[in-house]
Order: structure tokens, then C-alpha cells, then sequence
């Protein structure tokens, strides 16, 4: 299915279980170019596996260059810091492990940076002194070579599940890559999720109303009525798949 993604949304993940207390691991973020280009971003599949409390996130990403020249572009990945009830050393440092970017089956170097906001000014790491009352964000920066047509460009990494005094888990990707390339938007985008044991949880449904939902297995999905906090929600429960 081809969908037209033209708005700004989180897609919320999280496990239907209770706990007592809340702390905020950073979650995924931007992919995005530091200056205006021609670049396009015309797909994105969006996959998460969760495990014993632990997101491993691959993302694949096509690119068009429009144009008959080669644009290297400066490229940054945002990574929200912690926060609510972890400890000042765990918001200093950032929580997204194993990053990687692939582009032609080789890995591209980047370098860790830190911003008070999105749009603030980049500054070394360690400049900062992040809190819970001052969070920040972390930015991985490296440099992309876009040929002219379609490039391929895969990112991976890490994070380990959030808490709230409601749910056990809770998984946060900020989805607003498509508002920083030329079109503005995602042109085609699909998400997975997949679980190593049978769940029950809830994901946002913040989606354009052409997005559509399966279950690739046993299970059963069902519209929820819409939350304070969470906005629209579907139910889904996977006995395998």
C-alpha cells in the first residue's frame, strides 16, 4: 500500500503491563539534512524488534537526487536525551546504542555532537550539562555522497524500554524525517513490529487514514477509543507473528 505522509507525528509503542515509577529513555529521532537540499526522500521502512525489554531498530531509507551532480550533504540523526526518574549520569550520557549507517554495504563514519533543542546551535560533546529540567539532545553527524536517481542509505541502533506509572514499556520514535527533505513528507512508509514472545500492546495510530494494519501470523487487532495522553490507539494482541 502507497500512502501520502504529509503531517508530523510519534509513533508510540508500548507493552499493556504496570509499574510504579517512570523514567524516559531517549528515544528514536530525526534523520535529517543540516542545510536545504534537493534531495528527496521518496520510501522508509521503519522496523522494530523488541526483546527482553530492548528495542533493535533497522531503518532503510531511498533517496532521489533529482538532479545529473553528486550532492554531498552533511546528515544528522537526533537522539532526544532521558528523563524523569534516572539519574543525573544517565541523562549526561546518551542511550542509543550501536549506531550504525550503511551506504553501499560500508559503514560511515559519524561523529556525537549536543544541541540544547533541535534547532539549536551543535556544540562538542561534554559541553552541555543536560538535566531534568534542562534535557537536550544528542546529535550523530556524518557525511552522505547522494548520486543522481535512487540511493539506498540503511541506519541501525538500540534503546531499551521507557516506564510509566501505567505501563512497563513504552518505546517513543519521534517521525518527522519527512518534513526536513525537499518534498516534505514520507512518500511510501511501512512500520513492523515484531515481538520474540506472544503480547498484547498498543500503538499509535496517528497514521493518514489510507494506512493500513495487519498481522503477518495469529492475532487480532482492534480500534480503541482515544486516550488523554496517547491520542488514537489500536489494541493489538500477537499469538505468533
Amino acid at each position: 500500500m502507497r500512502y501520502i505522509l504529509t503531517i508530523f507525528f510519534c509513533c508510540i509503542l508500548f507493552q499493556a503491563l504496570y509499574s510504579n515509577d517512570g523514567a524516559y529513555y531517549s528515544s528514536g529521532g530525526v534523520f535529517y539534512p543540516t542545510v536545504d537540499t534537493d534531495i528527496k526522500l521518496c520510501k522508509e521502512v521503519l522496523s522494530f524488534n523488541i526483546n527482553e525489554n530492548y528495542a533493535s531498530v533497522n531503518v532503510l531509507f531511498e533517496f532521489e537526487n533529482p538532479t545529473e551532480k553528486e550532492i554531498t550533504l552533511l546528515v544528522g540523526f537526533q537522539s532526544p536525551s532521558s528523563a524523569g526518574d534516572i539519574s543525573d549520569n544517565d541523562i549526561q550520557n546518551k542511550q542509543i546504542q550501536n549506531f550504525t549507517v550503511i551506504k553501499n554495504g560500508m559503514n560511515v563514519p559519524f561523529q556525537t555532537m549536543v544541541a540544547e533543542c533541535e534547532d539549536c546551535e551543535l556544540q562538542e560533546k561534554g559541553s552541555l550539562e543536560f538535566s531534568a529540567m534542562n534535557p537536550g539532545v544528542f546529535v550523530y553527524l556524518f557525511e552522505i555522497s547522494f548520486q543522481p536517481g535512487i540511493n539506498k542509505i540503511q541506519h541501525t541502533y538500540g534503546f531499551y524500554a521507557s516506564s510509566s506509572v501505567t505501563h512497563s514499556q513504552l518505546y517513543n520514535y519521534v517521525l518527522t524525517t519527512g518534513a526536513k527533505w525537499a518534498n516534505q513528507q514520507i512518500d511510501d512508509f511501512t512500520l513492523t513490529i515484531e515481538f520474540s514472545e506472544k503480547i498484547e500492546f498498543f500503538v499509535s495510530d496517528s497514521f493518514p487514514a489510507a494506512a493500513q494494519w495487519q498481522i503477518n501470523g495469529e492475532g487480532k487487532i482492534k480500534d480503541q477509543p482515544d486516550s488523554e495522553i496517547f491520542g488514537s490507539l489500536k489494541k493489538v494482541f500477537v499469538q505468533e507473528g
